[in-house]
């Protein structure tokens, strides 16, 4: 683990006091996998109809050569391979553990995938659910960080509401990034990731909001999980 990423680490986490390890009863991320985009199926349906399969491949060298082959493809303005290929890391990253921030870096990258091709209705959604997935991986953020500290962190909270607030300013509607910069947790309510798979993940962000002692937060998101499952 390089240091940028330790210092990430440590700062997400520096707010909640007694944050604890994750739990052994915390469910296996290979019988609860995430879930993926409608966009993402037709796009992962040609790959395997061209036999692009991972073989011998372990899952992480899986995610690490399809998200490179993104990049690439994104460098060389070839938007629908890239999407193609950030599809297929995405269907592996989704198996990763529940902490794990890599499904919503993927997600961010196909958000900036169609922000490039102008499609700015895709571009939210993808961009709205990688950051309602940092969340849910991460935590909430703490709001004590230096500003090297914020800019060391691209993998964040904070910097994907950046990113959002692009799409947004594009759209006309700037005004709308501002209360999600003050409190987070009501991108939750964007319906950015369907409700079915909302509802059983959110017990472990609410409990991060209490050892923080945003007592609102822990509220408003217990209400929400209340009404996901009422409606599932």
């Amino acid at each position: 683990m390089n240091k940028t990423l330790t210092l990430c680490l440590v700062v997400w986490t520096s707010a909640l006091a007694g944050a604890a390890t994750l739990s052994a009863e915390e469910p296996s991320p290979a019988t609860s996998p995430r879930w993926l985009p409608d966009t993402c199926l037709p796009l992962l349906d040609l790959a395997a109809a061209r036999g692009e399969s991972g073989g011998d491949e372990s899952p992480e060298t899986w995610w690490n050569r399809h998200y490179r082959a993104g990049w690439v493809a994104v460098e060389a303005g070839d938007v629908e391979t890239a999407e193609r290929s950030f599809c297929q890391a995405l269907d592996v990253a989704r198996f990763f553990g529940p902490r794990d921030f890599r499904f919503a870096e993927t997600l961010d990258e196909l958000g900036l995938v169609n922000y490039i091709r102008g499609d700015d209705s895709r571009a939210e959604a993808m961009q709205g659910a990688a950051t309602a997935e940092i969340l849910l991986a991460l935590g909430p953020p703490a709001d004590d960080l230096t500003q090297e500290q914020t800019d060391l962190c691209s993998s964040s909270v904070a910097t994907y509401l950046t990113r959002l607030g692009w799409i947004f300013d594009r759209q006309g509607r700037s005004g709308q990034i501002e209360p999600l910069r003050k409190t987070p947790y009501l991108i939750l309510a964007g319906g950015y990731i369907p409700p079915k798979a909302l509802a059983t993940r959110l017990d472990w962000l609410i409990s991060r909001y209490l050892l923080a002692e945003d007592m609102a937060a822990a509220d408003w998101l217990t209400e929400l999980q209340q009404r996901l499952r009422q409606e599932r």
